[in-house]
């Protein structure tokens, strides 16, 4: 049996952990607050009513943003952080495996759950080329035919929201999700986007 291995993320939707940290310290300044309650909204509303769960660290602005909106609503824990990036060619090893398992388990993120969950599921992340969507997506795959679990349910709960740098829009635009062949195995809808101004986004 593996334990979950999750980070430990400071709570600071109250001020009081912070105790004096803060004392005498100017306001800070936030250049792209605009575009990060932009970009927050849109993943929220490209969401079908689901749980958006964060991949990686890139986005964790919009993860603190959101987690701080939505705490005084019905459901505070809409927004989650899922710690996992890889953009490797190698395959990971077999422990590393059954620990990415273990910590989805722990976060509500097994076949199982999701066979069995009645709203999307949403994972979002700052996307360039895909690698770390793809290579979620074949090692959550693996695992649901490993667990024998109902695919053909379970690809209708599943979301994907890339945080994209906004380009010119042509059709010989190209375009992540196009050169990514494990999207057409959900319906159209399942994979969007939101884009942002190429400064926020970097």
């Amino acid at each position: 049996m593996t334990t979950p291995n999750l980070p430990y993320r400071w709570n600071l939707i109250r001020p009081d952990p912070l105790g004096t940290l803060l004392d005498g310290r100017p306001e800070p300044d936030l250049p792209y607050l605009d575009d990060l309650v932009e970009c927050g909204a849109k993943v929220l509303a490209r969401s079908g009513d689901g749980n958006v769960h964060f991949v990686s660290r890139s986005a964790d602005s919009i993860f603190d943003l959101l987690s701080s909106t939505l705490s005084a609503t019905s459901r505070p824990d809409r927004v989650r952080l899922l710690p996992f990036s890889y953009r490797f060619e190698e395959p990971p090893r077999p422990h590393e495996i059954r620990q990415l398992r273990a910590n989805l388990d722990a976060m509500g993120v097994s076949p199982h759950v999701l066979a069995r969950r009645r709203r999307p599921i949403v994972f979002a992340d700052l996307v360039h080329r895909g690698y770390t969507f793809t290579h979620f997506y074949e090692l959550l795959r693996d695992w649901i035919d490993d667990e024998h679990e109902a695919w053909e349910v379970i690809r209708l709960k599943l979301r994907f929201v890339g945080i994209t740098e906004r380009g010119k829009t042509s059709p010989k635009t190209w375009r992540w999700w196009q050169d990514c062949a494990w999207t057409a195995e959900l319906p159209r809808s399942a994979v969007t986007n939101v884009s942002v101004d190429r400064f926020f986004w970097f």
